[in-house]
């Protein structure tokens, strides 16, 4: 951890999931007071994402050919996703048990900001695992594993957090 930790590589991925993070809480905050609209706030939140997504398609502009399926497939997509989806589940639960308690009405889209933050979360404790080191693998495995928990957090909401 003392190597990658030293590496921008590594603070890109974990700035990337930490902010995408923090923006769906304020999202999810919003969402799970009732009638509210997330706003502008769910624009910005999609911020990391496109910066991500330029930095790899620089990288893939740059780099040959015979380097694209490295960068896009690294050594662990395989299991990069899933590891953030098992790692994102635990906050997801606490997530929807205290959101549960606040009246959300809009209950899809608070459940798939409380998934999208969850993963997020699991993606930046993933980050310190992680040693993949390219933006396009980022912008595609790290996004699907934080979309997988957005996914249960979605199906979730849209059952758990009715009023009762």
């Amino acid at each position: 951890i003392g190597q990658a930790v030293a590496t921008p590589m590594f603070w890109m991925k974990f700035g990337y999931a930490a902010l995408t993070g923090l923006f769906l809480a304020g999202v999810l905050t919003r969402l799970a007071r009732p009638a509210v609209r997330p706003g502008l706030l769910a624009l910005v939140a999609g911020a990391p994402l496109l910066a991500v997504a330029a930095m790899a398609v620089v990288r893939l502009m740059n780099a040959p050919p015979q380097m694209h399926h490295a960068l896009l497939m690294g050594h662990t997509s395989m299991i990069c996703p899933w590891r953030i989806l098992v790692i994102g589940l635990p906050p997801l639960v606490g997530a929807v048990w205290a959101v549960r308690g606040l009246a959300p009405t809009r209950l899809l889209p608070a459940g798939l900001a409380a998934g999208g933050c969850a993963g997020a979360l699991g993606a930046a404790i993933y980050a310190f695992a992680c040693n993949e080191t390219s933006a396009p693998f980022l912008a595609i495995w790290y996004t699907l594993g934080m979309a997988l928990v957005a996914a249960v957090g979605a199906t979730a909401g849209s059952r758990l957090l009715r009023w009762r």
